[in-house]
């Protein structure tokens, strides 16, 4: 009478039309030249090609038909059964139980077990009960959802050639709801999104399975049954051709800017398709900017040392606040599909494993990078940070922020649509008013009225939230921002080769806090980056010398320039003095991170330190690790010792490098 889900009645077919026609997809598939198809098939008889012609057909249907609804849709049990079949799997369970001397099939259960804990329970009943409550939610706290619909028409056309890796930047815990709300109500199924498991609490770990979540652990260390049971259910969504979400930068990110790839489920990725499981995988890069973020606040007190808040079931019932608040509008934007194959075939063939999943990593947040948007927000915190202690006139600000968006266009980087042919003039009524009324009331920023003039003041205690919002811009300034600091900072006979090797040394400082192209040499980025300088008019080439320009706006934009990146520069300062302060003795990474916050905060007391947002927990982590990564610090059984070095290669050299950069560009 109703009919079941493969073969419905007529019923069941009217309650699908009236839930699902707005969701419903015209799609054009591969076509076939039948001339072709007969001439490609000369000694068949014509029933015979007619039959391959029709099973090419519905292949080419099928694809379009998986790029649209995701991987078959099986019960939990029954996959969790297959997965437990899966022989690699198998063959570490029976690795544990040799280990533990227990006999064989003790640890059956217990698989079932850890896999019930990861697996997602895709309901589309909870997902339309979901889609109006988010409807509701994002148009009460958003001002829209600026989707690019280009970018995300062709991933989702190159879904019918292989199964999609969504890789989504990660700043808010908005962002695991915002791209299959998206493509729930553009028709296609929702991905199976990888969320952390402290967010399978109760009761939102149930409605996020339902909706598509599977749960993992934020470390495997020390559990290889966890570790092998998450790697076979990857193995078994890659398998069944399952769309698949992830974030790569793995944790939110505090600062705004980019985080280095956790490489982890990129392995797994990889393993799958390279055991055979599925011939090629599609990751796809896709950035999710906020003019306003949620948790800034909360971010703000963890950078300078505060412990993170777990997320719990008080902190939902305190979530019912953000509702009366607003905060602008959100931005997708999304990248070129990264196709595995064709990016393993353009790799070394001496290349390990390790190296290819490395540069597969950082080419998916360098093409989150490059689809991220500058939005009104960034533009005015870049602009109000860029003084410590001082106001900027309305003009100042209007100059600042046009340079900014002079380069975005250079860059061919996406600007929010509300900029288009708006005003850069903070008193002028725009996006740019509005942001800065928004920091106004927010108490990020004050006005002080000087002859019946304003001038705008970044809020001490606040240029840690504000820098937040500056950080989402500078990986399309970071290129510029070096360069600055390093011709302001060379000696005045503008030396090209003193100048490439300064901006050279502070590409490297700088490796762990911005991404740069992979398919262009040092050399090639530095003569690309000068002459992007040289048509701002702020350096000037005059026979193989490079000096600031005659002009008078040009040393201001270089140092406005430079000082976009100041309070990176003192937090790595920070950490210099402090890893000379502990040359003897051993510490493991947290202590050493909290003394280098120590440093940073009597830093500021006695002016060294400058910047507020100089004290920064991530930062210093980051620094930690360029120490590592320099042999400076060696990690021996979770403790770091000092390690001698060459002079011309010491913290002693980076402290007195770094202060010489740091006096150059400081503001007169």
């Amino acid at each position: 009478f109703f009919g079941g889900s493969d073969a419905p009645g007529f019923l069941h077919t009217l309650a699908a039309f009236f839930r699902n026609y707005r969701r419903a997809q015209f799609r054009v598939g591969q076509p076939i030249n039948l001339t072709e198809w007969i001439a490609g098939h000369p000694h068949q008889s014509d029933a015979l090609v007619a039959r391959t012609a029709r099973s090419a057909l519905y292949h080419h249907l099928g694809r379009e038909t998986r790029a649209v609804f995701g991987a078959t849709q099986k019960s939990t049990h029954r996959l969790i059964q297959e997965i437990l079949r899966d022989r690699e799997l198998k063959k570490s369970i029976q690795e544990q139980e040799v280990l533990a001397g227990v006999p064989p099939g003790s640890f059956q259960k217990e698989s079932v077990r850890v896999l019930e804990s990861i697996a997602a329970k895709v309901d589309p009943t909870v997902l339309s009960l979901l889609n109006p409550l988010l409807h509701w939610v994002f148009n009460r706290i958003y001002d829209g959802i600026e989707v690019d619909e280009a970018g995300l028409d062709r991933a989702m056309k190159s879904a019918g050639r292989a199964p999609l890796i969504l890789c989504p930047s990660h700043k808010s815990h908005i962002d695991y709801l915002v791209l299959s709300w998206i493509l729930w109500n553009r028709g296609y199924a929702a991905p199976l999104v990888a969320a952390g498991a402290n967010l399978s609490f109760f009761p939102l770990g149930p409605i996020f399975r339902r909706a598509g979540a599977f749960f993992l652990k934020r470390t495997f260390k020390d559990d290889p049954l966890y570790t092998a049971c998450f790697k076979a259910y990857v193995r078994k969504l890659v398998k069944e051709k399952a769309h698949q979400e992830f974030f790569p930068e793995g944790g939110r990110s505090r600062t705004g800017r980019f985080l280095s790839p956790k490489l982890g489920m990129i392995s797994w990725e990889v393993d799958a398709a390279l055991d055979g499981l599925e011939e090629d995988l599609h990751f796809v890069p896709v950035a999710i900017d906020y003019e306003k973020v949620v948790e800034s606040r909360a971010y703000s007190q963890e950078l300078i040392g505060k412990e993170k808040k777990k997320e719990s079931i008080r902190s939902l019932i305190s979530a019912p606040k953000v509702l009366t608040s607003r905060y602008g509008r959100i931005h997708v934007g999304v990248g070129e599909p990264i196709s595995l194959r064709d990016f393993i075939k353009s790799r070394p063939a001496q290349n390990s494993q390790r190296r290819l999943v490395r540069a597969l990593g950082h080419r998916i947040i360098y093409g989150i990078s490059q689809v991220s948007t500058v939005t009104p927000y960034a533009l005015v915190a870049a602009a109000l940070l860029s003084r410590v202690g001082k106001g900027l006139t309305p003009r100042l600000m209007s100059d600042r922020i046009g340079l900014l968006r002079e380069v975005v266009v250079l860059e061919d980087h996406r600007l929010s649509s509300s900029l288009s042919n708006a005003p850069s003039d903070p008193t002028v009524l725009g996006p740019v008013k509005n942001a800065l009324d928004a920091c106004v009331q927010q108490g990020m920023c004050r006005v002080q009225r000087i002859d019946d003039q304003p001038a705008y003041h970044a809020v001490m205690d606040r240029r840690v939230e504000l820098s937040f919002y500056k950080n989402t811009l500078m990986n399309v300034m970071a290129s510029r921002s070096l360069m600055a600091c390093a011709i302001l900072a060379c000696p005045a006979s503008g030396n090209p080769l003193a100048l490439k090797a300064s901006a050279f040394f502070l590409s490297r400082l700088f490796k762990l806090e911005f991404f740069y192209r992979m398919d262009a040499r040092f050399d090639a980025l530095f003569d690309q980056t000068l002459d992007q300088l040289i048509r701002l008019g702020a350096v000037r080439v005059t026979s193989e010398v490079i000096r600031v320009a005659p002009e008078a706006h040009a040393r201001p934009t270089l140092i406005f320039l430079a000082n976009l990146v100041r309070d990176l520069l003192e937090s790595y300062y920070a950490a210099s003095l402090t890893l000379l302060e502990l040359r003897t003795g051993a510490f493991n990474r947290k202590e050493f991170v909290q003394q280098s916050l120590e440093t940073a905060r009597s830093g500021r007391l006695t002016g060294i330190i400058e910047c507020p947002e100089a004290v920064s927990r991530i930062s210093l982590e980051n620094a930690t690790a360029f120490f590592l990564d320099q042999k400076w610090l060696i990690e021996v059984g979770g403790k770091l010792r000092w390690q001698g070095v060459e002079e011309m290669n010491s913290p002693e050299i980076l402290c007195q490098r770094i202060a010489s950069v740091l006096k150059a560009t400081s503001e007169p």
